[in-house]
């Protein structure tokens, strides 16, 4: 469990990119904490379009694996474009999906996106969760999926907090990162 399962580069705070270990037992532990955390099921449908050169990528080809769902492999640059992205969500009946935040503002902003009916998770990492952005996703939102907020710097294995948004986290100052995942402890 403590040898290699691979390595991802980061600049972190530094701006200088730097190499990270991470070990079987780390992400392992991630899949496990969100295999148990939310239900998926091999009825949900992934859309893998993280780059692979960020670690948000393992989780979403990974858990499709594990619990026997549907992953769709989006084209080169489909995450920077939010009309490609819901052509992909409605066609293919995409129920998982990872976003930065400035994709899910401009995702939830473009036509069409309240015909993506099939998602039931959307979860967000990478920046800054916005208040005005989850308003923005909550006012757009007809199909009831939940937003998670998602916290950790790649040293941590993608996530190190997690946080599930409501409604009233759009009236807050500042968005919450949320709770420890399993194994894991946050010092302020």
């Amino acid at each position: 469990s403590s040898d290699l399962a691979y390595i991802i580069y980061t600049s972190g705070t530094t701006g200088k990119p730097k190499g990270v270990a991470i070990p079987h037992q780390a992400a392992s532990n991630h899949m496990m904490w969100m295999k148990k955390s939310y239900d998926f099921n091999p009825e949900d449908r992934f859309l893998l379009k993280t780059p692979f050169s960020f670690d948000a990528s393992v989780w979403e080809i990974f858990m499709p694996l594990i619990v026997g769902g549907l992953l769709v492999i989006a084209p080169n640059e489909a995450h920077t474009h939010p009309k490609e992205l819901i052509d992909l969500i409605s066609q293919h009946h995409i129920s998982i999906i990872q976003l930065v935040p400035s994709v899910l503002r401009e995702i939830t902003l473009t036509q069409g996106f309240g015909a993506c009916s099939s998602l039931r998770h959307i979860f967000c990492g990478g920046e800054a969760l916005l208040p005005e952005t989850i308003h923005g996703f909550y006012e757009h939102n007809p199909f009831e999926a939940h937003l998670h907020n998602l916290y950790g710097p790649t040293e941590a294995t993608i996530d190190a907090l997690t946080h599930t948004c409501t409604i009233e986290d759009s009236e807050r100052p500042i968005s919450l990162i949320g709770t420890p995942i399993y194994n894991t402890k946050a010092y302020i």
